[in-house]
């Protein structure tokens, strides 16, 4: 490939995108897509980090493949490293051009290469827990305008602002940044961030944790997400970010600090979920991810050995019948068991609690399910402000339906593996896990789905040469659990 005589200056902090957009405006080209088209190679595998495309693009630009490793953000569809940190998707803002007015302004009046191309997309306006500018500490803006076609196409979408930028300069709002803000900062720049705790959590888990801590602090337990604007959320991850800023030791204390809450004569008050009320429930909400892994372990620890034990009569059933405690049960992996015997009432229904016991899974999440109308309920129990669910109803259920905990639980493979390989394949989830607390899928499409799935995680070769759907998903699960053929499994294998 030809050597590009007309390049730009790759900044600090800058992304390859951002890069690549404006090397394509330096060359006339009207988009970043189409400058690459003419090259042979893929913008979007580009944005993603692909190395295929990463290296035809540095010899375009007569450059190291290498060089251009602190630009790259990579993808795998499921998650992001930017500047070595992984977080998921969710946590970028690539949708919509963010970006200060003021760097705009300063890059384009003194930045190097020519005018018109001379403003930068840098890492830090990706990255959603960052509200500020770290430089000019003005409220970073969002544009109002988004196309697919010039998704990360920064030279692109910036023109669309240019004739709004005097009044975007003119209505900039100062703001200071928060001590998350600049943690977050520091750690994308590779500084030293001197933080026990928060050091040894991801850094999207960190900052998420500050946020829920910080929300507590200003608005309760029972704060309101949706409810919560931008610059509440930005607010909330300072606070909580003070509160963290003595490690662990902190988040315990902070924990403590709502237990007197047990006192109160609130029904329910021993039960970790109406304790630690939406900070409990966010937990639960993302339980697959283990980047929370240490979170919801800290918070079980506190509960087991501060939280007093509730009497049968008086809030949740916290035993199972066995003399243990189960008050931690709703911070593990929701996963459901083989199905069982359902203990129903005298009214031949079953409570959300003994609903969630058995699907091994959380009263918040059954609740969850039952507003989506996924499971069927009963007519409520005599004075109890929770409805009653049907046992049939949740037979039917567990029999169609799998989480992701327990389909990986059944095969043995890591939810992060399981989860990519499946998104490889299409596979999408039953429902919406942000409305009913975890992911599941149709048992039915996983079983359609085992010779393909097979093939992804490499095992092809080892599967059996014919057979039925539930023959080769039973063959998946004992290669993958290193079992032998005829072995009883632990696992429940579809029907």
């Amino acid at each position: 490939m030809t050597r590009l005589s007309l390049t730009v200056p790759l900044h600090s902090g800058e992304t390859l995108a951002s890069f690549c957009s404006r090397t394509a405006a330096r060359n006339g080209l009207p988009s970043a897509r189409v400058f690459a088209a003419h090259l042979g190679f893929s913008f979007n595998g580009l944005s993603a980090g692909k190395r295929q495309d990463v290296e035809r693009f540095a010899q375009a630009v007569g450059r190291f493949p290498e060089s251009l490793g602190p630009a790259l953000v990579q993808s795998d569809g499921i998650h992001v490293a930017v500047a070595g940190e992984k977080l998921p998707r969710t946590y970028l803002q690539r949708n919509r051009l963010r970006f200060c007015p003021h760097c705009v302004q300063e890059d384009e009046a003194s930045g190097a290469g020519r005018a018109g191309t001379r403003a930068y997309g840098r890492m830090a306006w990706l990255v959603s827990l960052i509200r500020t500018c770290p430089i000019h500490h003005t409220k970073l803006l969002t544009s109002a305008r988004s196309r697919p076609e010039a998704l990360d196409d920064f030279f692109v979408r910036l023109g669309w602002e240019l004739l709004l930028m005097p009044e975007h300069l003119r209505k900039s709002v100062p703001q200071q940044p928060t001590g998350l803000e600049t943690y977050v900062v520091d750690r994308l720049n590779g500084d030293r961030t001197h933080m026990p705790f928060l050091d040894d959590l991801p850094m999207y888990a960190a900052g998420q944790l500050s946020e829920w801590v910080g929300a507590v602090l200003m608005f309760g337990v029972d704060f309101k997400p949706n409810e919560m604007t931008e610059d509440n959320w930005r607010e909330a991850g300072g606070e909580g970010f003070g509160a963290l800023s003595e490690g662990e030791h902190g988040f315990r204390q902070f924990l403590k600090s709502l237990h007197p809450k047990c006192s109160s004569g609130r029904l329910g008050s021993a039960d970790p979920s109406s304790v630690y009320g939406q900070l409990y429930t966010s937990l639960m909400l993302c339980s697959g991810d283990a980047a929370f892994d240490r979170i919801r372990a800290i918070v079980r620890e506190v509960s087991l050995e501060h939280l007093p034990l509730a009497s049968r009569n008086v809030g949740p059933d916290l035993s199972d019948g066995d003399g243990r405690d189960h008050r931690d049960g709703a911070l593990a992996d929701p996963v459901e068991p083989q199905q069982d015997s359902c203990p129903v009432d005298g009214s031949g229904s079953l409570s959300v609690a003994a609903a969630a016991k058995l699907m091994r899974s959380t009263r918040p999440a059954v609740i969850a399910l039952v507003k989506q109308g996924l499971l069927v309920t009963a007519a409520a129990l005599d004075g109890a402000a929770q409805p009653a669910i049907d046992p049939d109803g949740l037979r039917r259920f567990m029999s169609t339906y799998v989480s992701v905990g327990r389909l990986s639980q059944e095969f043995g493979i890591g939810t992060a593996r399981l989860g990519t390989a499946l998104t490889a394949l299409g596979v999408k989830p039953a429902f919406d896990a942000a409305l009913v607390g975890t992911t599941y899928f149709h048992r039915d499409v996983i079983l359609e789905q085992t010779r393909s799935l097979a093939s992804t995680l490499g095992l092809r070769k080892r599967m059996p040469a014919s057979g039925t759907s539930e023959e080769f998903f039973a063959a998946l699960t004992r290669i993958q659990r290193r079992e032998p053929a005829g072995l009883r499994l632990g696992a429940v294998t579809p029907k």
